[in-house]
């Protein structure tokens, strides 16, 4: 009896041992795998290498003030000097320790888990990545060397808040006039440099869909009211030539000059040398005739016409943020 008691003991205690042994291997399983519902690219221009771009992309989930992972990438590609048409190449990129173009690095490249007030964060310190078009998104496939020996694997589709290409599928006309809630608002930036916010506001109750268009010109001299005249989309952007409307740019995120918002998250920005702002003072009255066409990256046009009263604001700049929810409506 004693001896099958021992012998019992003993093959528990084999068993227990391969268990743990079990749980071990799975401990230290190298490959782990997340998925993440959301992305964000920011562009730092090239604060860090003269000529070479500087961008960051961070994949999310969660709330960050409770239960949250992000996967945060630092990395090196294509310099522009104008916000809006910094888009990454697309390729691979690999783990340098020198900032060059279609290379990540572990400055401040890193994974985050964080769970109840906990937070832990691993550097990224080896591998590669690859992003690509993906219809109207991107691709984003990765395989990175992670601070605790493990390797990060996964994927993301879809859109890349940041990535300012236009999200409009096709050509927009926008007929304010066909509308009950409009407005305009103008503004002088500066002696020569106007900028003229159009919104209204379609629908009804919970299906209201609101849109906004920011217009940007450059006057031949100095007027103390809104010039008119027809203004051509300039050819360049930031030059301020007389007698031109100004194409969309940006520093950041705040874009500046002619671009189109919607309420459903829709934008489209105008780009050089296409398009037109034209503007007429109805005779006898104090209401204007605004109209306007400009082609976005993708060649989609945005036009509109506006008939009515434009107020004013004596702030230069006053016009350029959203009043979806300022109260203005």
């Amino acid at each position: 009896m004693k001896t099958q008691i021992n012998s019992l003991v003993f093959g528990m205690f084999i068993f227990l041992f391969l268990v743990s042994c079990s749980y071990a291997e799975s401990d230290g399983v190298k490959d782990i795998s997340v998925s993440f519902a959301k992305a964000e690219m920011y562009y730092f221009y090239d604060d860090f290498v003269d000529g070479v771009g500087s961008y960051g992309i961070a994949l999310s989930n969660g709330d960050p003030r409770g239960t949250f992972t992000e996967l945060y990438i630092d990395f090196a590609s294509d310099h522009f000097k104008d916000a809006l048409r910094a888009v990454p190449a697309e390729g691979v990129y690999t783990f340098s320790d020198s900032f060059t173009e279609y290379t990540f690095n572990n400055a401040y490249s890193s994974y985050i888990e964080k769970k109840d007030g906990e937070e832990i964060m691993f550097g990224l310190i080896g591998g590669e990545f690859s992003l690509s078009r993906s219809g109207s998104g991107y691709l984003l496939q990765y395989a990175f060397k992670l601070g605790n020996g493990k390797i990060l694997k996964g994927r993301y589709e879809g859109n890349i808040a940041g990535m300012y290409d236009s999200t409009i599928a096709s050509d927009m006309a926008l007929d304010f006039d066909a509308i009950g809630i409009k407005g305009a608002k103008s503004a002088r930036v500066n002696k020569n440099t106007w900028s003229i916010l159009l919104w209204g506001v379609s629908g009804s109750g919970n299906t209201d869909e609101r849109f906004e268009t920011l217009l940007m010109i450059h006057s031949e001299e100095a007027v103390g009211s809104l010039p008119v005249g027809n203004f051509p989309m300039a050819n360049n952007i930031g030059e301020q030539i007389g007698g031109t409307a100004e194409p969309a740019s940006a520093f950041t995120k705040e874009i500046d000059g002619s671009h189109f918002i919607g309420s459903d998250g829709n934008i489209a920005w105008s780009v050089p040398g296409e398009g037109f702002v034209e503007i007429a003072q109805i005779k006898g009255e104090e209401d204007y005739t605004i109209s306007f066409l400009f082609k976005d990256p993708n060649g989609y046009a945005v036009s509109g016409e506006y008939t009515g009263e434009i107020g004013y604001y004596t702030r230069g700049g006053d016009v350029t943020g959203s009043l979806f929810d300022s109260g203005r409506h």
